[in-house]
């Protein structure tokens, strides 16, 4: 989002009118938009796991989300959490195999 962003900037800066350049800016803004209400979409169960995750790394657009939105998040994503001596020991997500938390430290 933030390279999205950059590039609209520098657009925004360019000096005179070019039709090509309005265009893009247009697409560019629309992308940002896109991924700003990805989380609020109500098309969020025809996502793949990994559309989600990638745009879940935006710790700006995660912050920015309710409680509820982010249940209804990890629902739709974590299909089971394995919990050994109060520590995960892994994750499996929706339609994917088991992925193996590496650092329990940070896992919530």
């Amino acid at each position: 989002m933030q390279k999205l962003e950059a590039q609209l900037a520098f657009l925004e800066q360019f000096p005179g009118f070019n039709p090509g350049a309005e265009d893009l800016k247009a697409e560019l803004q629309r992308q940002i938009e896109e991924e700003t209400n990805f989380f609020q979409s109500k098309h969020l169960e025809d996502k793949t796991v990994e559309e989600i995750i990638q745009v879940g790394n935006n710790l700006g657009i995660w912050r920015s989300l309710s409680n509820n939105e982010k249940v209804q998040i990890y629902r739709r994503i974590v299909h089971r959490i394995f919990i050994r001596d109060g520590q995960i020991e892994s994750i499996i997500f929706q339609n994917t195999s088991s992925v193996t938390a590496e650092n329990h430290d940070e896992c919530a």
